[in-house]
């Protein structure tokens, strides 16, 4: 479905919507979520260090699951896996985000599991940048070698791609998103 076909059914008056989908663990296990036990999701967008400028911006998301019986935790570490989740609406269904999880939150005797996260540009990206290229090298291709260390292809089309960075620049201690920012 097309993104504006989506959006339109979003803003019809009346519409009837449901969450499902999927963690995958560290163990490489995978387990579905049906709309029975999603209960709740959200997600916001935006910079963790401060800086709006060039900042490259990562989702923060919590979901919400129930827990029954230990349906998501039996036997299995829930910390840094990956969630994905998909937004139902009819037959038509869309991706709303996929993160990983770094807190994991219950209240004893509680069967509600709070699961909470960053998106792959929160967390992948927070390595440290190495910057052993060879120079003179343009912002794009800089911006292709940065997502190449995190371990993401990326294609560039952002104004001043073609822009040619002569020498490397005195990076100091940085991230590779804070590298990106840079870009």
């Amino acid at each position: 479905m097309s993104e504006a076909a989506f959006s339109s059914l979003l803003a019809a008056p009346a519409r009837q919507t449901r969450l499902f989908g999927q963690i995958t663990y560290l163990t490489g296990d995978t387990l579905s979520f049906t709309p029975a036990r999603a209960l709740a999701f959200s997600c916001a967008q935006g910079v963790s260090d401060g800086r709006l400028l060039g900042a490259a911006a990562a989702a923060s998301c919590r979901l919400t699951l129930d827990n029954t019986g230990g349906f998501f935790t039996n036997a299995r570490t829930i910390y840094g896996a990956q969630v994905r989740v998909l937004l139902a609406m009819g037959e038509q269904t869309a991706p709303l985000a996929v993160f990983t999880v770094t807190d994991v939150s219950r209240a004893e005797g509680d069967p509600r599991l709070t699961l909470s996260g960053m998106d792959a540009l929160g967390t992948a990206f927070d390595a440290p940048f190495q910057d052993d290229f060879s120079y003179p090298l343009t912002l794009g291709q800089l911006a292709v070698k940065i997502a190449d260390q995190a371990g993401f292809s990326l294609s560039v089309d952002f104004p001043n791609a073609a822009v040619s960075i002569a020498a490397a620049p005195e990076w100091g201690e940085i991230s590779l998103r804070q590298a990106l920012s840079h870009t």
